[in-house]
């Protein structure tokens, strides 16, 4: 179907029955009409509102990527940010137009002419978009599926699948650069030679901490002068370097020095290596007298190492009360005087 065929004497009286004079509008009428096919495609178009952010991503060529499967509801995502995405009603139509003239690209003077324009569609609802934090809660589920354990262990017939990135990306509700830091974060690897992100078997992990702990002792290194490449080097010849120089990175820090030998110089992650030694300790264990562990955690740390300071930290993943400490998930009851000491 289309409009009534109008003329041009036609939209000046339209003009004078307005009220209207033809000096007060540009001298260009866009008129519209119904395409043949108008509605057969219109639920195949949805409308985005998009803020001022979004717009200039897109007018840079960036993507924006709807994620989401069929248990959770559609996230829009740039390369850094994550957006909820929800179904708006307006009152007012929507027309969809593939060309339309504004006021700015329009002749402001000479004789009145007309444009015909095909409308495509009419929409009353459309998708507006929110900013909101990444849904990372799938990423460790989908990691957990199948830890790591060892170059030996691991041709071998396992149950749970692994994933590489654009596995990941393709599952997790969040930007690609919100899953690279939230990959740090759950200290997953990146195994270069399977080409699968995996975080590590708890046992395994903990072993490959204790062989750097083991390297630096019987070389006697400073705690504040652990070189990068030698320790990765020797132990490279019994695990895989990618392994060996990832926890190197999560579990040591730089000091910012570099030897003669252009060797970079680490020293340990305070934090970190007390809160593994904690999880070694409560994992068989289950519950301990609050009292009790924290005289058998110092010990079981480096000599340099202080606890208080990685009590805050442990409590995000341990129920603490005033006289226990359990392997639970969530902290329930936290101690009335202040255990955590000022950094």
């Amino acid at each position: 179907m289309s409009c009534i065929n109008r003329s041009v004497d036609d939209v000046k009286k339209l003009i004078h029955h307005a009220k209207l004079t033809n000096e007060e509008l540009l001298p260009v009428t866009q008129t519209l009409e119904f395409t043949k096919d108008f509605g057969e495609n219109q639920s195949k178009t949805l409308l985005f509102e998009v803020n001022s952010e979004l717009l200039e991503t897109l007018k840079k060529g960036d993507r924006l990527i709807l994620r989401g499967d069929a248990e959770a509801g559609a996230v829009l995502c740039t390369k850094n940010k994550t957006y909820e995405v929800r179904e708006a009603e307006t009152s007012n139509s929507l027309v969809l137009l593939p060309e339309f003239s504004f006021p700015g690209g329009m002749p402001v003077d000479g004789e009145r002419s007309l444009i015909n324009r095909q409308v495509h569609g009419i929409h009353y609802t459309y998708l507006e978009v929110r900013p909101c934090k990444p849904r990372l809660q799938k990423l460790r589920q989908l990691l957990s599926e199948r830890p790591f354990n060892g170059l030996e262990n691991n041709d071998q017939e396992m149950e749970g699948e692994r994933y590489c990135l654009n596995d990941l990306l393709d599952r997790v509700q969040c930007s690609e650069e919100e899953l690279d830091q939230a990959l740090q974060d759950v200290e997953a690897y990146h195994c270069s030679f399977t080409g699968f992100w995996q975080i590590l078997d708890f046992d395994y992990r903990f072993k490959i901490v204790s062989d750097i702990l083991n390297l630096i002792e019987t070389n006697k290194w400073p705690l504040d002068s652990i070189p990068r490449i030698a320790t990765i080097r020797v132990l490279s010849e019994t695990e895989p370097r990618a392994v060996i120089s990832q926890c190197f990175e999560y579990y040591l820090k730089p000091v910012g020095k570099i030897t003669d030998e252009g060797d970079e110089l680490y020293t340990l992650n305070d934090d970190k290596i007390c809160r593994l030694c904690a999880e070694v300790l409560l994992k068989p264990a289950g519950k301990f007298n609050l009292s009790e562990f924290l005289t058998i955690w110092q010990q079981s740390v480096p000599e340099v190492l202080e606890i208080g300071a990685s009590l805050c930290i442990l409590m995000e993943k341990f129920e603490v009360s005033s006289d226990r400490v359990s392997s639970g998930v969530l902290v329930e009851e936290v101690v009335s005087r202040p255990i955590c000491a000022p950094r």
